[in-house]
């Protein structure tokens, strides 16, 4: 299609025209293409809900780590930020995001091996992660809202 529009318009225009309109029609098409994906937190499959999460924590990006969490695990971070700027009033505030910090071992997705699926139903799943030394995490998720979601245990203060 892009080349037909091009064409025509070469013969209109002239090849100075030509070569930007196929410019803007190539950027527009993939940026309509690349922009039609949904968000990583609304992903089908549990396994890709949290390969999606344990990517977001690879990288440290707290706020997109933060749509995949359950609510429990984001109300229960947001008492530890209240908590926090309770105690630390000169400190600048911090949200419940704020207070995701990710060990090596969940932040390192190139010691992973492969995901598995163990079990799955309509409203809970459960993930294994195989690392290369064959050791195993698992990790619970849950429907909430019509997604997947993950719940982290949360040490309370």
């Amino acid at each position: 299609m892009a080349f037909c529009v091009a064409s025509s318009v070469r013969r209109v225009l002239g090849v100075r025209w030509h070569r930007w309109v196929c410019v803007v029609v190539l950027v527009l098409g993939g940026g309509i293409w690349g922009c039609s994906g949904q968000p990583a937190w609304k992903k089908d499959a549990p396994d890709d809900v949290l390969k999606a999460f344990l990517s977001a924590a690879e990288s440290q990006d707290l706020p997109l780590a933060w749509e995949f969490l359950g609510h429990s695990t984001r109300e229960a971070l947001a008492s530890q930020a209240a908590s926090f700027n309770a105690a630390h009033p000169n400190l600048p505030p911090r949200e419940g995001a704020d207070m995701l910090r990710f060990g090596r071992m969940l932040s390192s997705t190139r010691e992973y091996k492969k995901f598995e699926v163990t079990s799955a139903d309509a409203d809970k799943a459960m993930v294994s992660i195989v690392l290369h030394d064959a050791a195993q995490i698992n990790v619970e998720l849950r429907r909430e809202s019509g997604r997947w979601v993950i719940d982290l245990p949360v040490a309370s203060h």
